[in-house]
């Protein structure tokens, strides 16, 4: 089986719960207690893969202009709400939402 990418090949990223990861390093018999705690503590310090994304006003408002149509930019789902409730997450594709002037 092979493993990994091929240099400029794209394809899905794996994604990892870094706790389980953790648990694995825990349980492994190859490594001494330094090296165990070596690689958590690089499990612990690794930037996140999670995807960013943010809700589109879609321009479409109910009668009383307070519900607004939004769409994910990532997954393309959509729903109706108050701006002051939108989802931190989109429901769809798991996206965490930025808001205002974040990075992505």
């Amino acid at each position: 089986m092979q493993r990994g990418r091929k240099k400029g090949e794209k394809g899905i990223m794996d994604l990892i719960d870094r706790y389980d990861a953790i648990d694995e390093v825990n349980k492994s018999i190859g490594l001494n207690a330094y090296e165990k705690e070596l690689v958590k503590g690089i499990l612990r310090y690794l930037p996140s893969a999670q995807k960013t994304g943010r809700w589109i006003d879609e321009g479409f408002y109910s009668e009383n202009h307070n519900a607004i149509a939004y769409r994910c930019s990532e997954c393309g789902w959509h729903c109706i709400a108050y701006a002051h409730e939108l989802f931190n997450y989109c429901p769809s594709c798991g996206a965490r939402m930025l808001k205002g002037e974040e990075d992505e």
